[in-house]
């Protein structure tokens, strides 16, 4: 039941999966005065079309990068050139972004599997069943898997043989946006966001509450008007944890005593970026923002992408890069969120988050292309 209403909710609502909104139409690309440009110097196909509900983020490790399609094709690259270390596909539907390390990956599947796979030779390591379809990416630590599905159960597995450790279960709406932020493992801690918009922290060793927080308090009298869904993977830097929620707001908290240091209200089902003491945000409406992460407050707002449906914003040395649904890859100051370089990289879409590996640009499109991009800036 959960899954129907999850599936239909991602229909409906703007910023969180699914087609554009009818309800409010992007807004048209306006001219600017371009001081960087982008060039495609590579295109590489890796897989079928991917659904556009499920938007499966490549793994970046060392020396490989990882890439899944959501009919069940995984492909490894090297990062030095591109050629392709391995393929394989599998009889699965994908639906996690890919999670692990360099001895295990790590995808989660509609049916409600974990897949484990060995990084050398792509052959299964272990399969096992969860309780619900997993969109969030497992994460690893040491000997343990952690696995978050959409019926809000947390379930800890053996990394060597996929057997259960522990589950730890609390109730969530029954009506939920589609996504789910990954949990975040530090130390003994298991600390992840829920649907209910409750963070909770959790002991790694056997599943056990050490904290919850309450982030975001439903309001209204519809269930759409209630959701308050933790979908953005929360961010930790020095005993600060920041995390954001659909129709709620971004918080700071002290990862120690679970206080709230600051509040901004705004709904977020992107992942937020951590830089030089700024956080930067793609809201629900498709507006960027640059807030100052030790108090707040707003440093610049740039709202001229309104509904066009911009991933999560990466950081390239003094610019931002977004993209968005029409495939276009946009460039932003840092500093102060103009508009300096703009590309349509692929028509197909782009709804997966731009990668930076040292100077290059590693785009991945609905078709399952990856462009590799250089970012160039003008002579003034």
């Amino acid at each position: 039941m959960k899954f129907a209403a999850i599936l239909i909710l991602s229909l409906i609502l703007s910023g969180c999966g699914g087609e554009v909104d009818n309800a409010t139409p992007p807004a048209s690309l306006t001219e600017f005065t371009h001081t960087t440009s982008l060039n495609i110097v590579n295109e590489i196909p890796y897989g079928s079309s991917s659904s556009q509900y499920v938007r499966i983020k490549p793994l970046v490790l060392d020396n490989v990068i990882v890439f899944s399609d959501t009919k069940g094709t995984v492909s490894v690259f090297s990062k030095k050139d591109l050629s392709i270390h391995w393929q394989q596909m599998f009889d699965v539907n994908f639906t996690s972004a890919i999670g692990g390390d360099e001895h295990l990956y790590l995808l989660g599947t509609r049916g409600g599997e974990v897949l484990a796979i060995n990084p050398i030779n792509g052959k299964l390591k272990w399969r096992v069943r969860v309780s619900s379809e997993v969109l969030a990416r497992p994460v690893i630590s040491a000997n343990t898997v952690i696995v978050k599905t959409i019926d809000g159960q947390i379930t800890a597995l053996d990394a060597n043989s996929g057997k259960q450790k522990w589950i730890y279960q609390r109730e969530v709406p029954a009506l939920s946006v589609r996504g789910n932020s990954a949990p975040y493992i530090l130390d003994d801690k298991v600390i992840t966001g829920l649907d209910n918009g409750k963070l909770v922290i959790i002991n790694i060793d056997n599943g056990a509450l050490f904290w919850e927080k309450t982030i975001s308090v439903p309001r209204g009298r519809s269930e759409v008007e209630r959701l308050v869904d933790l979908d953005a993977d929360l961010v930790v830097n020095d005993s600060v944890i920041y995390i954001a929620g659909f129709q709620g707001r971004v918080v700071a908290l002290d990862l120690n005593s679970g206080g709230f240091l600051w509040n901004k209200k705004m709904s977020v089902t992107s992942n937020m970026r951590l830089n030089d003491g700024k956080l930067y945000i793609t809201d629900v409406n498709s507006h960027l923002w640059s807030l100052d992460a030790s108090t707040g407050a707003t440093i610049w707002k740039q709202a001229s992408f309104s509904s066009r449906k911009l991933t999560s914003p990466v950081i390239m040395d003094e610019y931002i890069l977004v993209a968005d649904y029409q495939g276009y890859l946009h460039v932003l100051a840092k500093a102060d969120g103009h508009l300096t370089g703009r590309l349509l990289v692929d028509d197909s879409g782009i709804d997966v988050d731009p990668i930076i590996i040292q100077d290059r640009i590693y785009v991945q499109s609905k078709q399952s292309v990856i462009h590799v991009l250089e970012l160039n800036v003008s002579a003034l």
